[in-house]
Formats: C-alpha cells, structure tokens, sequence
C-alpha cells in the first residue's frame, strides 16, 4: 500500500485488505504515527518502508541525518520487515550540495546501523 501523510486512523484497515506492506511510513508531523508505534501494533504484518522524510536530507546536516537514522533502525529493524528509504526523492536535479552530503551520510548511516 502507498500512503503519503495521515494514516493512523486507517491502519487496521490496511492490514485487514492483506496489504504486504506500507509505504511510506511518515513521521509527525506530516504523518500522525511514530515508526516505533507502527512496528509495535503491526510489524509482525506489514512490511514498513520510509520514516526519513526528504525534507531532512534537503535542511540538515549529516550529523543530523546519522542521529535519525539510528533512531530508526533502533525503533524499527528488530525482527526485520523494515526498509530504511525516503519518503520521497528529490524534484531538484542536480542536488543541492547540502542534499547530495546528506544523501551519502543517510547511505552510510543505513550501513552502520541496519547490520543484523
């Protein structure tokens, strides 16, 4: 299933039609329910995607992008069925500087910290 934004109050839903998977998973604000949350009450179903919005790589740093990259795979790759990606790629071809620098460190961070 591939949901941008508010999905709390549908999630049952989702799963109750077989759905395999949810894409994305969007943190508050643009979403309404925390990763840790999604994967506690339906992890064991659905296969989570996302959680790192782009709006992260285009405004942050890399130090900051390592931070919520841990954060996710903490919350989220226990028991597998998670995919740390964005929540949507860039529009803006080339990158930035600042998006591209993120990018790498969102790479590296992802093969730090979601080794099993």
């Amino acid at each position: 299933m591939h949901s941008h934004g508010r999905v709390a109050e549908v999630l049952d839903l989702i799963v109750a039609t077989g759905a395999d998977a949810i894409d994305p998973v969007e943190p508050p604000p643009d979403g309404d329910i925390p990763l840790a949350e999604v994967k506690a009450r339906y992890g064991n179903r659905l296969i989570l995607f996302g959680n790192m919005e782009l709006k992260y790589l285009e405004t942050e740093t890399p130090a900051d992008i390592d931070a919520r990259v841990k954060v996710m795979m903490d919350e989220a790759k226990a028991g597998g069925g998670y995919v740390l990606m964005p929540t949507a790629g860039p529009l803006n071809i080339p990158l930035a500087p600042r998006t591209a620098d993120n990018y790498r460190a969102f790479i590296a961070a992802g093969l730090k910290y979601g080794v099993y």
